[in-house]
């Protein structure tokens, strides 16, 4: 039984966590709505869906500290569960196309229009959210579901069939999809080497942005997150000492990876800082408000000269 001090602490960074996230995930994805050199990079694009599916599970967390707090299971607690652990699965191919991505900008630089990536993007943003209401309506389904343990504090798959069978599809969905992905982070970094010693030897000009370095460098830290939980999640018997509070590491470090997706935005793109600094001052208010009244004045010239 969790002693009183573990439930009010974990309860609480439960919610802190949960609330920072969700405020900078909100932060994060209304500057990539409102700039249009942001909603037009197809790496921001991804991150914008991969920040929806974060702040589903860190609404969850939410749900996590209530329960740990007030001590009781609320009736949602199936439909909290089946959203947190679909969108951890989902978050993990997203991760997928993200490095796909960085292999075409970095290595490949494919001869598409920017069209027709954007097409296929789409395609594959869609299949994503499909993916993700497929697992959720398996793990809302009567007899399987994930359930939080007021005991140990933190979320289980349930022991029957079905939920087993969901936790061999995530098994064998999860661990191919994290090897490919770091197989590609292994082949972008060996073309990374090559260019330079080919720039170094040969004077070859390297063409990359620095700004898509950044995006590459913030993909692998949250990628790297993700596999180490993986292991610790399917391997945490074989590794991890025998005690309750390596599942509630777990658990931490899975709603910390949820919100860690903003801070590294911050942290690898200047722009994005001074757009947040812009919005926390109200400069971008004010220059949207100066910009409207200039309009308006110059649309009233115009008209008061044509009259």
């Amino acid at each position: 039984m969790a002693s009183g001090l573990d439930r009010h602490f974990l309860g609480c960074l439960y919610f802190v966590i949960s609330i920072v996230g969700l405020s900078l995930h909100g932060l994060v994805c209304y500057i990539i709505i409102s700039r249009k050199e942001f909603r037009q990079h197809m790496a921001y694009i991804i991150m914008f869906n991969a920040g929806l599916f974060d702040s589903t599970i860190l609404i969850s967390g939410l749900n996590a500290s209530a329960m740990t707090l007030l001590n009781s299971k609320f009736i949602v607690e199936q439909l909290f569960g089946g959203i947190q652990n679909s969108s951890w699965m989902v978050t993990i191919s997203i991760d997928l196309l993200l490095a796909l991505n960085r292999l075409d900008v970095i290595c490949l630089n494919l001869k598409l229009h920017s069209t027709t990536k954007h097409r296929i993007a789409a395609v594959c943003l869609s299949a994503q959210w499909l993916y993700w209401l497929g697992l959720l309506v398996c793990h809302l389904l009567k007899d399987s579901g994930v359930r939080y343990s007021l005991n140990d504090l933190f979320f289980h798959i349930t022991e029957n069939p079905v939920s087993q069978v969901i936790a061999t599809i995530e098994l064998y969905t999860t661990g191919p999809f994290c090897c490919v992905v770091l197989v590609i982070y292994l082949i972008i970094g060996v073309s990374m080497l090559w260019k330079r010693h080919m720039h170094f030897k040969n004077s070859i000009s390297i063409k990359t942005s620095s700004q898509e370095i950044r995006i590459l460098g913030q993909a692998v830290i949250m990628f790297s997150f993700v596999f180490g939980i993986v292991l610790c999640w399917h391997l945490g018997g074989y590794i991890l000492p025998a005690s309750v509070w390596s599942g509630r590491g777990i658990y931490i470090s899975f709603l910390l990876r949820a919100g860690m997706g903003p801070v590294m935005v911050l942290v690898f793109n200047k722009r994005f800082r001074l757009t947040t600094e812009d919005i926390i001052r109200g400069n971008e208010v004010s220059s949207v408000v100066k910009v409207t009244s200039v309009a308006l004045s110059s649309a009233r010239k115009s008209n008061s000269q044509r009259n």
